[in-house]
């Protein structure tokens, strides 16, 4: 799973990470 730079430039790779996580379980936390 390689992010190309320019979408890392755009967002940060924290975002990347929650992004891929399901809704349902931020809504758990």
């Amino acid at each position: 799973m390689k992010i190309p730079e320019r979408y890392g430039k755009n967002k940060p790779r924290n975002t990347s990470g929650k992004r891929k996580k399901p809704p349902e379980k931020r809504t758990t936390i």
